[in-house]
């Protein structure tokens, strides 16, 4: 179950009060959130645009352990797979104080969520020479431990299935109708099939 939040250009920094803030260097006057020390970026070359592009991925929660080396990988394959032209993306596993900071920032709901989407680059801008930026997601592995024991499931298969959701987000696909929520299902399925296969 994915119950994301969507922005558009939030700046956001210092949201995991339990952490001790880094301060990010903006992409191109755009805010980066660090939750901690514990930020890690990796550039990987995509067989799809034949060019390097740049996969962040900050972990500053301590419920779920992540491999950031996997979670890269994980998503580059992802980006080839879906066919996603862009130069930068970042992804950010926070702990659940600071997605429920997020939502009563932004929403003034103080309750728990498991994705925040902020798109920044059109998709459609990606590949065409200017550097493209797709946008950064929060996730938080709590919420997939939780839903996780409730069905029974790998939670780490259930993170995944967030970092699914959160690219199709970044692209353009959208769940507000119940049309567009089974379309959205169906491709999440279909990635998560795959990317499963390939680790």
């Amino acid at each position: 179950m994915v119950q994301e939040l969507i922005f558009d250009k939030v700046s956001a920094q210092n949201f995991d009060q339990s952490q001790p803030a880094q301060k990010c260097p903006p992409t191109r006057n755009r805010g980066h959130f660090c939750g901690s020390k514990l930020g890690d970026a990796g550039v990987i070359k995509s067989q799809f645009l034949n060019r390097f592009r740049s996969i962040s991925v900050y972990n500053s929660q301590r419920d779920l352990l992540l491999s950031k080396v996997q979670m890269r990988k994980a998503i580059s394959f992802l980006l080839e797979d879906l066919k996603i032209s862009t130069d930068e993306v970042s992804f950010y596993f926070v702990s659940e104080t600071a997605i429920c900071k997020l939502h009563q920032d932004f929403f003034n709901d103080p309750t728990s969520t498991d994705c925040i989407t902020l798109p920044m680059d059109s998709p459609a801008e990606g590949g065409k020479g200017d550097y493209h930026v797709l946008g950064e997601a929060f996730i938080c592995p709590k919420t997939a431990i939780s839903y996780a024991k409730k069905h029974k499931i790998d939670p780490l298969e259930e993170v995944y299935r967030y970092v699914i959701h959160c690219l199709l987000h970044l692209i353009g696909y959208t769940d507000t109708s119940v049309k567009e929520r089974a379309r959205m299902k169906r491709k999440e399925g279909a990635c998560l099939k795959k990317l499963l296969k390939s680790l």
